[in-house]
């Protein structure tokens, strides 16, 4: 990725050149050109290739990274055109809380200055090219370096503080210590000594700064910049002269003035050598502190410390100076905004020796401008410490005509995003995929990404089975791509785009008895099925369509057999059923199993009858061309919505298996995605059962995700979205080819998909800790790659998540929201859906479950002066209280209403009342299932006593 680069208007750059009166400031008109990346995270240092680099001297971790980074400052050195200049900052930003510690932000800014302004951006260019061939990305290092691509980041982190009314106390630079012999006289040349840097970087890693930046309770900022530079021949003539004569005058001297002069001299040596011998790789050095309100000596403190290695027994001397007058302020501030290196304050110093104090060796520049380190612990203040586990890979799919691609998002390595994208083949979602994460991951955004890309790339139509009443896919309306021939239902919602079909229905060509078997796949999945219902199910649909007039052994659909029978027709033939198969049973029995058998699809025909008891058919056909979204959120009941869903899998199946024997083989290639939401409602995992008999709805779900493997020969595509994928039954995991990995909060399901994305230890403790939208996807070559899914929700959304739709459709009407009356408008004429047949229960001799029909009656007229919204405050807690197997409890909150109601409070009125309130239909079930509560207000029934 390239940085943005900020290219300043025309500007005068101060340069030094070298006159008969030494050292002379000269200006140079042109631009500026500037750009910043982060460091966004420090690295661990403790994968496996860095420690076994590490001897067994305690402080070589530390001594391995800080060789690496001195190394790098030495390759800047070679920086030498175009003013190039090196500004690493520190900016501490306070915490809201003062209890707690505020965050610190690594800025890398790179400046070149060139006298044609169009010129700049292209040298600032080549500057960030050689930072990043410089620095220390590689294993086992891997600092990231993180271009700042937006421009107003880039003046947050230009200007963190602002600088207009900026005052003098606000401002502190660090500099070396200077002085002179002061038995010479008033020479500034002979014997003036600007005493070096001297970090210990064996022991030093910046914890103590980086605490001291991590309390301010006020902004600040440390800047420590670096400009490339050489000795002057002057200079390097006027170091050797100095040295010379303070050598003779220390020759010459006599008694304590020679001891004096001869110590003095060996400090020089050690001072003037290293710049010497490094000559043609020197630094000019700006270390400055800028704070609101006022510079924090604190940090100043702090800083100065890492410059002097203070452990020794003669403690080293550094200098702290602000600007004395208002043009040093300028001086001062101008070179922090544009990283200048224009000398201000000591104005008494020989020009021969005025840049002495500035120059540093890459050593001394390393006492503070380096990276830290952190402890084995991992904890460094108000840092984000991170292991970063994995790296790009050495296989990658990239778009071409010959192999079509969808494009996930953008490769990280090593924490820093590349700027590569990472796509994914369309033939390889033939093999199907499963989106996983947690609630907030970005699992949805993913979805629609992907989705988005196929059908406006590809023309590649979808169908999405939304089991929640959120308006997430509505956003879909703000995109243009899409819009034109977007579909949108609200499946069990009458009031706004109702979805009706009738899933009796069988499409041209398919057998009889292959959709009857599909039928009973979707009611097993959906339901818990105990024997004997199964087969009075499956002898159900039998009679419902033998009574319509079909062959059940030949019978095809679009034969003109017979008619299409409903469901209330199928309520019918179930009751019929389960009244001949139970004939031989007891009393007991024979009751709990036909009030098991029918209540499920009489509650169903109650809750979303309009949807399902239709006569004609919906046209599937123009759906499975269109982009289309099926919200079933709002039918509210878990297993209902999972009965649905099985439906519309069963009949798109059945649907394109019929269009793929109507057309030609060369024809047969096109694709449609089907994404299912939720798909552990319809594919649920072992969860009861014995060692007889396994869980019914478990069984149904392991041969619903059998649908994964038979579909792919009608160009269908499956892509599975699951909060918790270990709740799926293991063929759901099986059958699908791509797994894209967002952050778990399952522990099961995490440790699932670790071991299929083949991830490693330091992998897997990464991944736990993956940001919204960062995903693990498997590559070509097997590998896993970390991927920053492409944010496609905040192209349409503004920052309170709330949605950008703004349209004119056809007929003047302006959709602004994506609102239940912006979707009816939306969606107004664009679908001719059959109409609905209303059912009325039939009146039933039914009783409840173990219910005595004589000592019911003989108490009817008393319990039934109960209403039902006072049977609806009970049914939660007599729901609770049973599946606690507290019965004494349950008695008591019915005798408790008995009472409240003023009625006959005995046992056997209060067991006629739990009996009305089992066969009732009520809306509060205290979060609980229709089923869940009737099982347990079953039971008891059973325990009443």
């Amino acid at each position: 990725m390239k940085p943005f680069i900020y290219v300043s208007d025309y500007h005068k750059h101060t340069d030094e050149t070298w006159t008969e009166q030494g050292l002379q400031p000269i200006e140079i008109g042109g631009a500026h050109g500037i750009f910043a990346a982060r460091i966004p995270f420090i690295p661990s240092f403790l994968s496996d290739d860095f420690t076994r680099m590490m001897t067994n001297d305690a402080w070589g971790r530390n001594q391995l990274v800080v060789k690496r980074q001195i190394r790098f400052i030495n390759d800047l050195a070679n920086a030498t055109e175009h003013a190039a200049t090196f500004d690493l900052r520190y900016i501490a930003n306070p915490a809201k809380d003062s209890r707690q510690k505020g965050t610190i932000d690594i800025v890398l800014l790179g400046k070149v200055f060139h006298r044609n302004i169009r010129m700049a951006q292209n040298v600032a260019l080549d500057l960030w090219h050689k930072i990043q061939a410089h620095f220390p990305l590689e294993d086992p290092y891997n600092y990231p370096l993180e271009p700042v691509t937006d421009e107003a980041i880039f003046h947050d982190y230009f200007t963190p503080i602002p600088l207009a009314n900026l005052k003098p106390g606000q401002l502190v630079e660090v500099r070396k210590f200077e002085d002179r012999d002061p038995y010479i006289g008033d020479t500034l040349f002979t014997g003036y000594h600007p005493h070096r840097f001297l970090p210990n970087l064996r022991f030093s890693a910046l914890g103590s700064l980086m605490e001291t930046l991590a309390r301010q309770p006020k902004k600040c900022v440390v800047s420590i910049s670096l400009k490339p530079t050489s000795l002057f021949k002057e200079e390097l003539r006027n170091i050797e002269h100095m040295l010379n004569t303070y050598e003779t005058m220390t020759k010459e001297g006599e008694g304590w003035i020679k001891l004096h002069r001869k110590e003095r001299l060996d400090d020089l040596k050690d001072t003037y050598w290293s710049l010497i011998n490094q000559r043609h790789h020197l630094f000019t050095i700006k270390v400055q502190i800028l704070g609101e309100g006022q510079a924090p000596r604190d940090v100043v403190h702090a800083l100065g410390s890492e410059f002097m290695d203070n452990t020794t027994e003669e403690p080293r001397l550094w200098s702290a100076e602000s600007p004395a007058n208002p043009i040093e302020l300028e001086t001062a501030i101008n070179n922090f905004q544009f990283l200048e290196h224009k000398l201000w304050g000591d104005n008494n110093n020989d020009p021969r020796t005025r840049r002495l104090r500035f120059l540093v060796t890459a050593y001394e520049a390393a006492g503070a401008f380096r990276l830290p380190i952190p402890p084995e612990s991992g904890y460094m203040p108000s840092l984000t410490v991170r292991d970063e586990a994995f790296v790009l890979p050495s296989e990658m799919l990239m778009p071409t005509d010959k192999e079509p691609t969808v494009e996930l998002g953008e490769i990280i390595h090593r924490g820093t995003r590349t700027g590569i994208p990472f796509h994914l083949a369309l033939n390889d979602f033939k093999r199907h995929a499963l989106v996983n994460g947690a609630t907030g991951s970005g699992k949805t955004n993913t979805c629609l990404h992907l989705l988005s890309q196929m059908w406006a790339k590809y023309r590649i139509p979808f169908l999405v089975l939304y089991p929640i009443d959120k308006p997430d896919y509505r956003l879909l309306m703000a995109d243009p791509e899409i819009r034109e021939d977007l579909l949108i239902f609200t499946l069990g919602d009458e009031t706004t785009v109702p979805f009706r079909f009738n899933p009796f229905n069988i499409p041209k060509g398919i057998l009889l008895k292959t959709h009857m078997s599909q039928l009973m796949r979707c009611f097993t999945a959906a339901f818990t099925l105990w024997d004997p219902l199964p087969a009075i199910y499956r002898e159900g649909l039998r009679r419902v369509y033998l009574n319509h007039g079909w062959d059940l052994v030949n019978g095809k659909g679009g034969e003109g057999e017979g008619s299409i029978p409903m469901m209330s027709d199928f309520y019918d033939s179930l009751v019929e059923a389960a009244e001949e198969l139970t004939q031989d049973y007891g009393q007991e029995a024979k009751g709990n199993i036909r009030q098991g058998t029918e209540i499920r699809i009489r509650d169903l025909l109650h809750n979303v009858g309009p949807a399902i008891n239709v006569k004609e058919p919906v046209s599937f056909a123009e759906i499975l061309h269109r982009p289309t979204v099926i919200e079933l959120g709002r039918v509210g009941s878990s297993e209902d919505i999972a009965l649905l869903m099985g439906f519309l899998l069963t009949m798109l199946t059945e649907e394109l298996q019929s269009a793929q024997k109507a057309i030609p083989q060369e024809l047969r290639n096109q694709q449609h995605i089907t994404l299912v939401e939720e798909a552990h409602r319809l594919m649920p995992a072992h969860h009861t059962g014995s060692q007889l008999q396994a869980d019914p709805r478990s069984k149904g779900g392991e041969d619903f995700s059998n649908v994964l493997a038979e579909v792919r020969g009608f160009g269908e595509s499956i892509i599975i979205a699951e909060q918790i994928p270990a709740s799926l039954v293991p063929g759901a995991m099986g059958n699908t080819h791509i797994k894209i990995m967002h952050w778990l909060e399952d522990a099961t399901s995490f440790q699932l998909l670790s071991d299929t994305l083949n991830l490693n230890k330091r992998q897997q403790e990464y991944t736990r800790t993956l940001g919204v939208g960062q995903s693990v996807v498997r590559g070509r070559s097997g590998s896993p790659v970390h991927v920053q899914v492409t944010n496609y929700l905040d192209q349409f959304q503004r920052s309170d998540d709330s949605p950008i739709i703004q349209f004119t459709l056809p007929d003047g009407t302006i959709i602004k929201d994506d609102s239940d009356t912006s979707l009816k408008q939306f969606m107004a004429d664009r679908v001719q859906l059959p109409e609905a047949v209303i059912w009325e229960q039939p009146q039933s001799n039914g009783l409840p479950p173990r219910a005595d029909r004589i000592e019911c009656q003989l108490y009817k007229d008393i319990v039934n002066q109960i209403s039902k919204t006072k049977m609806q405050e009970d049914a939660p807690a007599i729901a609770a209280a049973a599946k606690a197997k507290d019965w004494p409890k349950v008695r008591e909150i019915c005798l408790q209403r008995l009472k409240d109601e003023g009625l006959t409070a005995s046992i056997e009125v209060a067991k006629c009342y739990l009996i009305r309130l089992a066969d009732q239909k009520l809306a509060s079930r205290g979060g609980l299932t229709n089923y869940e509560v009737y099982d347990f207000i079953r039971e008891a029934i059973a325990n009443f006593k």
